[in-house]
C-alpha cells in the first residue's frame, strides 16, 4: 500500500463492499511511526534530512527486533523505506541538475537497484549496488551527451546514498561507473559479451546483476532488459553449470559430524553472509533462471519454484525457515554492531549465541548444504569437494 501511495483497501464479500482497509489500521499495532517516517522521507527538501531518516530507520529496525518481527517483515520494511529514500534522492538530485543549469534529463531513464537491494534483503550493512538504463540514442554526439548528463546526475545520487548511511560498492558496481550506465542496447551488448565469455570476476559481476529491481523512472526499460535475458539465455545452456560451479567454490562452514568450522577472518565464528547466506541466494537465483522465472527476491523465488514443483511443500518451509534463521541473526548482529559504533560486518561470533541458537545455526547450515548439493547434482558440478 505504501508503495502506490494507496491508504485505502476496500473488503470485498461476494462481490460487494463489507469494510474498508486503512493505511492507518495495518499499521495501528506499530503506531504512528511508519506513517510519520513515510511522511518525513516524502517531505524532505535536503540531503540532510534524509540522513535524519535514515537514522530512524534503523530505531524502526531495533523496535521491529524487540517485538518478534519476522526476518522477512524487517527486510520488507526495511526495503521500502530505503526505496523511498532512493526515489526521494533521486528527485533533489534532479532538481540540483536543473539549478545548477544541466537542465532536465535529455531522455527517459531507469534507476536500478542490483545484488541484495536488488532482492529486497536489505539490512543495516546493505552497501550500493545501482545503475542507469537509459533508451537507444542512434546520433553519436546525443547520446556522448546523454551519458555525460547522466554520470554528473549518478554522482549526485550516489553522493546522496552515501551521505544517507549506504556505502558506496567496494567492487564499483554503481552509476557513477560508466559499465553500470548505458543504454538499453549497450545493456544487452555487454549481457552477450558476458554470455561469451564469462570466468571469475565476470560471474559474480553477472550474478549481482542479475538481481536488478527497478525502482525510479520507465520501468519500462528494465522490463525490457529482463525479458531480453530470459530470451537470450536459452542460446547458453552452460550458464548453469558456471554459475553452479561458482557456488560450490564457496563450502558450507561445517565439518565432520555437523560441527561448525570457524572461519579464520572472524576468528570464533563464520561469515553469515558469505558462507550461509549466500547459498540460498545462489541456489534460488540459478533455479528461477533455469525455470524461466521472474521473480527476484529469495523468497519469492522460493515461492514460485515451489509452485513449479521444484521443491516440495515440506522442503519449501525447511529452507524459508533456515533462511530467515540466518536473516535473523544477521540482522542482530548488525544491530548490536550499530548500537555500539562498530563497523557493520557479516561475522557471526558463535560462542555468543545461546546453546538452542547454535542448534537452530547448525540446523540452518545444514540447509544450506543441501542446497548445495541440489545444484551440484543437477547440474553436474563434478570434481569440487564440498
Amino acid at each position: 500500500m505504501m508503495k502506490h501511495n494507496i491508504k485505502h483497501l476496500p473488503v470485498l464479500a461476494n462481490g460487494k463492499m463489507n469494510g474498508m482497509v486503512t493505511l492507518r489500521k495495518l499499521t495501528d499495532f506499530r503506531g504512528n511511526l511508519v506513517l510519520e517516517m513515510v511522511k518525513e522521507i516524502d517531505d524532505a527538501d535536503n540531503i540532510e534530512r534524509l540522513a535524519l531518516q535514515h537514522k530512524s530507520v534503523a530505531s524502526f529496525i531495533e523496535r521491529m527486533l524487540n517485538e518478534g518481527a519476522t526476518p522477512h517483515e524487517i527486510c520488507s520494511l526495511t526495503t521500502e523505506f530505503n526505496d523511498r529514500i532512493l526515489r526521494r534522492i533521486i528527485e533533489l538530485s534532479e532538481q540540483s541538475m536543473v539549478k545548477n543549469e544541466y537542465g532536465a534529463p535529455p531522455t527517459d531513464y531507469c534507476w536500478i537497484t542490483m545484488g541484495s537491494e536488488g532482492r529486497k534483503e536489505q539490512t543495516l550493512s546493505t552497501d550500493q549496488d545501482n545503475g542507469i538504463i537509459y533508451p537507444h540514442i542512434d546520433d553519436e554526439e546525443q547520446h556522448r551527451q546523454a551519458d555525460r548528463y547522466f554520470a554528473v546526475l549518478a554522482e549526485k545520487i550516489v553522493s546522496g546514498l552515501e551521505q544517507c548511511g549506504f556505502p558506496r560498492c567496494k567492487g564499483d558496481v554503481m552509476a557513477t561507473n560508466p559499465k553500470w550506465r548505458k543504454s538499453l542496447s549497450d545493456w544487452k551488448r555487454m549481457m552477450n559479451a558476458w554470455f561469451s565469455h564469462m570466468q571469475g570476476e565476470e560471474i559474480r559481476m553477472f550474478t549481482i546483476f542479475l538481481d536488478f529491481r527497478p525502482v525510479y523512472g520507465r520501468m519500462e526499460l528494465a522490463q525490457e532488459l529482463r525479458q531480453y535475458f530470459l530470451t537470450k539465455k536459452k542460446e547458453f545452456p552452460f550458464i548453469y553449470n558456471l554459475l553452479a560451479e561458482d557456488d560450490a567454490m564457496s563450502s558450507v562452514p561445517l565439518g565432520m559430524f555437523g560441527r561448525i568450522v570457524y572461519d579464520k577472518k572472524v576468528g570464533d565464528g563464520i561469515d553469515i553472509k558469505g558462507g550461509a547466506l549466500v547459498h540460498f541466494v545462489n541456489t534460488m537465483r540459478l533455479l528461477a533462471i533455469f525455470e524461466g522465472l521472474e521473480a527476484v527476491s529469495t523468497i519469492e523465488r522460493l515461492h514460485q519454484l515451489t509452485m513449479h514443483q521444484v521443491f516440495t511443500k515440506e522442503e519449501e518451509e525447511e529452507v524459508l525457515d533456515s533462511f530467515n534463521t540466518l536473516l535473523y541473526f544477521r540482522i542482530r548482529e548488525n544491530m548490536n554492531q550499530y548500537k555500539q559504533s562498530l563497523p557493520l560486518s557479516n561475522d557471526l561470533h558463535v560462542p555468543g549465541l545461546s546453546k538452542e541458537e547454535q542448534i537452530r545455526l547448525k540446523k540452518a547450515l545444514n540447509t544450506a548444504k543441501w542446497l548445495q548439493q541440489k545444484l551440484m547434482r543437477q547440474f553436474q558440478v563434478r570434481g569440487i569437494r564440498i
